[in-house]
């Protein structure tokens, strides 16, 4: 291998490349660049080493297609851009301590990470980590958004902690069929097919819920527990074929859509919830016997 080092014309900022023999770029170093803009060594697969200390900023498709590399460190970075190495399938350590935001696609595919933290994190694209089937921890404490897909077919993680979260999009863990726990205290809307294909949640409550979308743990057959004080709006097929529920407190629903709470064991949801307004509400007549 060789080493290529340029200067900037603006700073005399030194890069250092280094090349295989075959003059691929294997390693980068710019100790003193603070953003990089889109599509930087976008379908390079060869770099195995990355040095930017003081980097801040990551615009789209940055590494996106690369393979190869097993660990990167990213101690300054605040934001990452859509498509953050998608497709590399190694990589098994990753440190973006500071990093608050990150779009969409952010290591789509990557099939070897075993733990994510991200203390600072507010806001998640769409496809974090999907298809990742290995994420068994996950520290995003601060995260107040999660957009869709989110660890979507992932079924090794066991507990998710996330209590200053305030919104969820679609596929929030589909088909995690792993997951005991999970506490997110403070959200206050679910989109569609949450936990979708999750049996093992027993509890589940949140005092700030006001909108759930469809499927919402649909056919889940352990819960015994549903406390929503806040939920104003249900969608289609929410907790159907629950043969388990126990306690039920839905006060202030207005809207309850098609086949929910169908044939769930001892529960007449009609008496239950005596705020209904909707005209839509229980329109699956037949299934709600």
């Amino acid at each position: 291998e060789k080493k290529v080092i340029y200067f900037t014309m603006q700073n005399e900022n030194e890069i250092t490349l280094t090349l295989s023999p075959h003059n691929e770029i294997i390693g980068y170093s710019n100790p003193e660049i603070t953003v990089i803009r889109d599509d930087f060594l976008s379908f390079n697969k060869a770099l195995v080493s990355f040095n930017a200390d003081k980097l801040r900023k990551i615009g789209k498709h940055f590494l996106s297609e690369n393979k190869n590399l097993e660990s990167i460190n990213l101690p300054n970075v605040e934001y990452i851009g859509s498509e953050f190495l998608r497709y590399n399938y190694n990589l098994t350590s990753i440190n973006i301590p500071k990093v608050e935001v990150i779009k969409n696609s952010f290591l789509e595919n990557n099939k070897a990470l075993e733990s994510f933290s991200a203390e600072n994190i507010q806001e998640i694209g769409n496809d974090f980590l999907f298809y990742n089937r290995k994420i068994k921890e996950i520290n995003i404490p601060n995260v107040e958004f999660i957009g869709d897909d989110f660890l979507c077919k992932n079924n090794e993680l066991k507990s998710f902690s996330a209590t200053k979260l305030r919104g969820i999009g679609n596929h929030f863990l589909y088909e995690n069929d792993s997951l005991q726990s999970i506490d997110i205290s403070n959200i206050e809307f679910i989109r569609d097919f949450f936990l979708f294909g999750n049996n093992r949640i027993k509890n589940f409550s949140a005092k700030k819920l006001h909108n759930i979308g469809c499927h919402f743990l649909y056919e889940n057959n352990s819960l015994r527990s549903l406390d929503l004080p806040q939920l104003d709006f249900i969608g289609d097929c929410c907790l159907r074929y629950n043969g388990t529920l126990e306690y039920l407190n839905i006060p202030k629903a207005t809207h309850i859509g098609s086949g929910s709470f169908s044939f769930v064991k001892d529960f007449d949801v009609k008496e239950i919830v005596k705020n209904i307004t909707s005209k839509n509400s229980f329109s699956d007549e037949d299934e709600m016997e």
